[in-house]
């Protein structure tokens, strides 16, 4: 019997245009429903492409992760979405699972003549894509070329969303937003920013959203100063030893870090000045990773929940892989400020 949508949207007790947003991906729809509909599609063995990639497999599936050398701390917390993903497969589907495997690649070291060889001896069945810049269109365009399921996150361009490649990102956008304007209530408006590698796509748009909302606040049409360079300590070090150099040190009372590395580098130079904070300059970090609640003093930051965010990712490659790559997921979640006593 060959099933219609109105039969999926029946089985999994949606409606049809439901049905039509988990297939598009359109707009957000909640985890279980998602979950429902992609169930119901399976069960009805709906024809999206032949055949869909047994239970059994599914719960064992090998997990490409391209990331660069300092995005390894995120690598627990991928394989923890992984393994809790599979296993749920597992139960659910009551079959084997070996937990969920994974292979890193660097990013730096990959040549995207040798991918489709490297990917078939490795059995990888489908990709995460961390911090991707300008300099990896060519591996992502050779992906989609292939027909390899992969998502991309932790940055993304105009280059992703037009190629109709999948993602899932936190809006970077709204958080930037957030700290500006909470600057500007509390008259902290001479601004310097320091910032990550700008040729990763996630340092352009939280660089991007900083000029943008400094005009759209009315705080300045141009920053007081803008710093760039790796996610360590050092960076936040220069980038205060920056201001200092070109007399602006006196002058700023807000500054803004592409990371929390590189805030508690910040702050750290700021103290050893003798910079009161939060008194004289306010210093807000990105990412809300554990160590900001602990350190002296307490740094306010953006928080995205990576682990929670991980095993989002992983559910939704997986739905790339299990419907043969026919999604195409574009989706954004929420960030939020958490203040403590930097700022």
């Amino acid at each position: 019997m060959k099933y219609k949508l109105k039969d999926i949207a029946e089985y999994a007790k949606v409606s049809v245009s439901t049905v039509c947003r988990v297939i598009n991906n359109k707009d957000i729809v909640k985890p279980e429903t998602r979950e429902r509909v992609l169930d119901a599609i399976e069960a009805l063995d709906y024809k999206m492409d032949n055949i869909f990639t047994s239970s059994k497999a599914m719960a064992n599936y090998t997990i490409g992760i391209f990331l660069r050398e300092n995005d390894y701390k995120k690598t627990f917390e991928i394989k923890y979405g992984i393994e809790k993903v599979t296993e749920t497969i597992a139960f659910k589907k009551q079959v084997e699972s070996s937990g969920g495997r994974t292979k890193f690649f660097e990013m730096d070291d990959i040549k995207p003549v040798n991918l489709p060889e490297t990917l078939k001896n490795e059995k990888i069945n489908g990709i995460i894509i961390f911090g991707a810049g300008d300099n990896d269109k060519d591996i992502l365009l050779k992906l989609k070329d292939i027909g390899m399921p992969f998502i991309v996150t932790n940055g993304i361009s105009d280059f992703v969303k037009d190629n109709r490649m999948s993602f899932v990102e936190y809006d970077d956008f709204t958080g930037i937003s957030n700290i500006l304007k909470y600057f500007k209530e509390n008259r902290r408006t001479n601004l310097a920013m320091i910032n990550g590698p700008d040729q990763m796509w996630v340092c352009q748009e939280r660089r991007d959203a900083f000029y943008h909302f400094i005009k759209v606040y009315k705080i300045s049409e141009t920053p007081l100063f803008y710093y760039t360079g790796e996610f360590d300590f050092k960076t936040g070090q220069d980038g205060v030893l920056g201001l200092k150099s070109r007399g602006l040190l006196e002058n700023v009372n807000g500054i803004i870090c592409g990371s929390d590395i590189i805030a508690i580098g910040a702050i750290r130079e700021l103290i050893r000045l003798g910079i009161d904070i939060p008194g004289k300059v306010s210093v807000f970090g990105y990412d809300d990773t554990p160590i900001c609640e602990y350190f002296n003093p307490p740094i306010s930051s953006i928080k995205r929940d990576l682990k929670n965010y991980s095993t989002y990712i992983v559910e939704r490659l997986y739905d790339l892989i299990r419907t043969k790559n026919k999604l195409n997921i574009q989706i954004y979640i929420k960030t939020y400020p958490v203040f403590r006593k930097s700022t």
